[in-house]
């Protein structure tokens, strides 16, 4: 009696498994055919962004009864290939260039708030890198203009010594041409005194002379 029921059993679970694997490649083929008419025929979608959600489900088409091809997290930048919105699904390419459906409502046209954030911290990085290089180069021109002003003050104080020397030289100048005026007219009174007592002797003695001749 036992072993007819260990036969028995045999059977039913055979039957069971051939019922389970006919049903798997029959829901198998079903995806693998929808799979293959719901590939994308255009490489040129726009753009979309996953909407903040922990992650969502690709699935082979647009339905939750397809087979799933992994997960997508949120923010993820995605090409739209098509919608389909009576079941609410779209046809994407993810960052890792998988084709698949996901529900249409996480579907953003714009960046999630995550990878805004992203994106201003760069923004602002970039920023702050600008700021300094400006600092940077103000400090080095701020050193530059105190090398020129230093630079420019030593040569003014050269200009003032070499004015005030010209101006010495100048008054030397100007002294020994006075002094060389008062030195010639003196030398002109001089002589011209010296030629008046010479003419005044000589008419001295030319006027002996005629006395001597009168008296003869």
């Amino acid at each position: 009696m036992q072993k007819p029921a260990y036969l028995a059993i045999l059977v039913c679970l055979t039957l069971l498994y051939s019922v389970s694997g006919e049903s798997q490649a029959q829901t198998d083929a079903v995806s693998n055919e929808a799979e293959k008419r719901n590939q994308p025929s255009d490489q040129n979608g726009d753009f979309r962004w996953v909407s903040d959600k922990l992650f969502t489900y690709l699935r082979a088409g647009p339905g939750t009864n397809y087979r799933l091809l992994g997960s997508i997290t949120a923010g993820t930048k995605v090409q739209l290939l098509q919608t389909n919105s009576e079941d609410g699904f779209a046809e994407i390419i993810d960052d890792r260039q998988r084709t698949g459906w996901i529900e249409l409502k996480f579907v953003s046209p714009s960046q999630s708030a995550k990878e805004q954030l992203e994106d201003v911290a760069a923004s602002l990085t970039q920023q702050n890198t600008k700021v300094t290089n400006l600092q940077a180069e103000l400090s080095a021109n701020a050193l530059n203009l105190e090398s020129l002003n230093t630079q420019k003050n030593k040569f003014n104080r050269q200009v003032t010594r070499q004015l005030e020397e010209i101006a010495r030289l100048n008054e030397t100048i100007e002294k020994r041409g006075r002094s060389n005026s008062i030195e010639w007219f003196t030398r002109g009174a001089i002589l011209g005194v010296v030629a008046l007592l010479i003419g005044y002797i000589l008419g001295l003695f030319g006027r002996k002379r005629k006395s001597s001749g009168r008296l003869i």
